[in-house]
């Protein structure tokens, strides 16, 4: 298991963002689709994908998070001292 896994923030696209990214990049998969419902943002998909062997999550955020450059990381520890300490 990767330490970061990036994750990409969409409006109500991820699913078409993903199959793109995925149809392009040799040796690349769709691992699994999360679907949320009655969030603040509606019914949300999250999407966990890898692309040449590193693999990426992607969700819709839409309407309150519209659209942007960014990119956010989401950190696996096993402890909450380690999580502390990568806090700190």
């Amino acid at each position: 298991m990767q330490k970061i896994t990036p994750n990409l923030w969409f409006d109500k696209e991820v699913q078409e963002a993903v199959n793109l990214y995925v149809s392009i990049f040799p040796k690349s998969k769709i691992k699994s689709t999360t679907i949320l419902h009655n969030t603040p943002s509606g019914t949300v998909d999250i999407v966990t994908f890898e692309l040449l062997g590193l693999e990426l999550q992607a969700i819709n955020a839409g309407p309150y998070f519209k659209l942007n450059p960014s990119v956010s990381f989401q950190v696996t520890c096993k402890t909450k001292e380690e999580v502390n300490t990568i806090w700190e």
